[in-house]
């Protein structure tokens, strides 16, 4: 609301450590809003509850890794808000779940815009950091996320209005390496500056403030020139560094690609004894598999369901057209009716007012932020009324008709 936020000056919009800074030392703020604070130091984060009045948590709850902010959080109320659709694995999915990220979304995804896993190994050493005695970067690593980024670009003809591309790094050795590198890309193939700025480089301390449809999370650690790959893993050994893992695979709202110089055989299970290590190992193994990984078939439909969509079902197969009523999968919403062509079959989804529609007291919710929805999955979106389908059901299957024309194609994306 501008009128609001207009009487809420003046706003501070900083870091802890600026808030800590201010004089006096008392409170300094009515309201402090902390967000992206998950994986934060608690010592800053007590500082800043002791110069506020009122504290408003912005968190997901499950992978909080800062002692502080768990702490704080267990004594407020909570407000739970509904997470964005994701067009994710639900392979990805299942794995969150299983590794303690909490309940996630089942969307119904268009099959053109259905997330996917992959594991991309190098065979790479390096040298060790004088600081650290760790192999945290090598060159080998970083050319291979710069292919994956430029192979995404070539894919890119026209990309969707917010898109992200995040390189999560555990590293701050390679992400400089990195940088340099695409510096020198774009000034070398000034064709993808475009696609380059779409690019974000985040720690992985930085996940839980970032925001991403596809992610590229590179392990970075090397072997050493022996062969020889040190069992420690930077942030990841500290309290919470399994949930780092877990929030930087949750980015991904479609695909994710994870970079590693080193397999499950490099990782000695019995000198492994931190939560994020663990997890890491565990990482690898899971994502060795999910590039086979095979999308669950929509769940059938019940013929029963909706005799209406179901009589323009026939209707559209016998016009030539592929069509499914009931569109959806387990543990997710369904679509009414779906339709495309023989080449490209999931295209259009039709929403209609039956019982799950009218069930929404919203009028924003039902004629709005449903199609929304369901267009970030990828699909093209139309609504057929119940009436207008009892009474002319031939000019809804050519209204249907009319919208396949303007949006299947078999390259469509």
């Amino acid at each position: 609301d501008p009128v609001r936020a207009g009487g809420a000056r003046p706003v501070l919009v900083a870091p802890p450590p600026t808030l800590v800074a201010t004089p006096p030392s008392g409170p300094v703020s009515d309201v402090v809003i902390l967000d992206a604070a998950s994986h934060a130091p608690s010592a800053g984060l007590l500082s800043v509850v002791a110069r506020s009045k009122q504290i408003v948590v912005l968190a997901h709850g499950e992978t909080i890794s800062s002692a502080a902010l768990s702490s704080l959080t267990s004594m407020l109320p909570r407000v739970h808000v509904p997470a964005r659709p994701t067009c994710r694995s639900s392979t990805l999915s299942a794995f969150l779940e299983e590794h303690g990220y909490g309940d996630v979304r089942h969307d119904p995804v268009a099959p053109t815009s259905q997330g996917t896993v992959r594991l991309h190994c190098v065979e790479a050493t390096g040298a060790a950091s004088p600081d650290t005695g760790l192999v945290e970067s090598s060159q080998t690593e970083i050319d291979e996320v710069v292919r994956i980024i430029v192979d995404r670009a070539s894919q890119s003809t026209a990309l969707p209005h917010g898109y992200i591309l995040a390189v999560v790094v555990l590293t701050r050795a390679f992400r400089a390496g990195l940088a340099a590198e695409l510096r020198a890309l774009a000034s070398r193939r000034p064709a993808l500056g475009t696609f380059l700025r779409h690019v974000r480089l985040v720690d992985i301390g930085d996940v839980a403030g970032a925001r991403a449809t596809d992610v590229v999370l590179s392990l970075c650690y090397a072997k050493t020139a022996h062969g020889r790959l040190i069992q420690q893993f930077g942030r990841l050994e500290d309290d919470g560094g399994d949930r780092l893992l877990l929030d930087s695979c949750a980015l991904a709202r479609r695909r994710l690609d994870i970079t590693a110089s080193f397999g499950v055989d490099d990782l000695d299970e019995d000198r492994l004894h931190q939560p994020g290590p663990r997890l890491l190992r565990g990482l690898l193994g899971w994502a060795d598999k999910a590039g086979d990984y095979v999308e669950p078939d929509p769940l059938p439909s019940d013929e029963e369901s909706d005799v209406l969509f179901c009589d323009l079902a026939q209707r559209l197969r016998s016009r030539g057209l592929e069509a499914a009523v009931g569109y959806g999968i387990s543990r997710g919403t369904s679509i009414p009716l779906v339709v495309g062509t023989p080449e490209n079959p999931h295209v259009l989804a039709v929403l209609t007012d039956n019982a799950d529609f009218m069930g929404i007291q919203s009028t924003r919710e039902r004629h709005r932020l449903m199609s929304d929805r369901l267009r970030s999955l990828g699909w093209s979106v139309m609504s057929v009324w119940s009436v207008s389908a009892f009474v002319n059901p031939d000019r809804e299957v050519d209204r249907i008709l009319a919208c396949i024309g303007r949006t299947a194609s078999p390259d469509a994306s």
